[in-house]
C-alpha cells in the first residue's frame, strides 16, 4: 500500500506513491502532465490551548536614581577669628594719671562732709512701726468679725452674770463655750461652767452684731439650764 499522498498542480487529482519514489518526474495518469513527487510536509505540532500558556512575568520596574553624592566640604584647619581685646579703662586711666603728675598737674582730693545718719535710723523705726500697726489693726480686725470675738464677750458676760446668781456655787468659770452654725440674729451655742467644783453643760442663745470693725454679742439662758448650774 503506498505511504504518501500527492495532488496534482494541474487537475488536482489524487496520485499515490511510495517513500523511494520521491523526487521523480512521472507523468499525472489524470491529465497526463509531467509532475514531481514532493517529499511528505513535516507533521504539524499541536496547538497548546491559550490557557494553558505560561503567561510570562512583567519587566520589572527600572531601579530608582541614586542619590546625588553630597558636596565634599574642604578639608583644613578652620579659620580662627580674632576677638579684639577688651580695653583696661582703669589702666589707662591710671596710665594718663600717672604722665599728667610727671607733666606738673596735681591731683585734686575730693572733700566729702559726713552725713549723719541718725535721720535714717529713725525714718526706719517709724516706718516699722507704722507696719506693726497696720498688722495689729488687720488682726484685730478679723478677731473682732470672726466669732472668736463674739465668743469671748459672751464668755465674759456670762461668768459675771452667773455669779451675781445666789443659787448656783462659786466660782463661776465657763471653761469652754463654742457657737453653732446659723444667722448672727439667732445664733445658738454650747457652754462648759464650772461651777463649785460641778462641771455642766448648758445650751444659749445668742444674737450678734457687726458694726463698723465692731462686734457686739446679747446672749439669753433658758431657766431650765440656769437650774442645771444650781446644787
Amino acid at each position: 500500500m503506498p505511504d504518501l499522498k500527492q495532488a496534482c498542480s494541474h487537475c488536482s487529482g489524487r496520485i499515490a506513491y511510495e517513500q523511494e519514489h520521491v523526487g521523480l518526474a512521472i507523468d499525472c495518469p489524470h491529465c497526463g502532465v509531467s509532475i514531481t513527487l514532493d517529499p511528505p510536509l513535516p507533521a504539524k505540532l499541536p496547538v497548546m490551548p491559550s490557557w494553558l500558556r505560561r503567561k510570562d512575568p512583567p519587566p520589572p520596574p527600572p531601579p530608582p536614581p541614586a542619590p546625588p553624592s553630597p558636596a565634599k566640604l574642604p578639608s583644613g584647619p578652620s579659620p580662627k577669628l580674632k576677638v579684639p581685646k577688651r580695653p583696661n579703662y582703669v589702666a589707662e586711666a591710671a596710665a594718663y594719671e600717672k604722665e599728667a603728675v610727671k607733666a606738673g598737674w596735681e591731683p585734686q582730693q575730693s572733700q566729702r562732709k559726713p552725713q549723719r545718719t541718725g535721720g535714717s535710723s529713725w525714718r526706719g523705726l517709724i516706718q516699722w512701726g507704722g507696719i506693726l500697726i497696720t498688722i495689729g489693726c488687720l488682726i484685730w480686725n478679723f478677731f473682732l468679725s470672726s466669732d472668736s470675738g463674739a465668743e469671748h464677750l459672751i464668755k465674759k458676760s456670762m461668768e459675771e452674770t452667773l455669779s451675781e446668781e445666789p443659787a448656783i456655787a462659786k466660782p463661776v468659770v465657763v471653761t469652754n463655750l463654742i457657737l453653732h452654725d446659723g444667722p448672727d440674729s439667732g445664733r445658738t451655742g454650747t457652754a462648759i461652767i464650772s461651777t463649785g467644783g460641778r462641771t455642766v453643760s448648758v445650751q444659749f442663745t445668742a444674737k450678734i452684731t457687726h458694726t463698723r470693725g465692731n462686734v457686739e454679742a446679747a446672749w439669753e439662758m433658758a431657766a431650765t439650764e440656769v437650774a442645771k448650774l444650781a446644787p
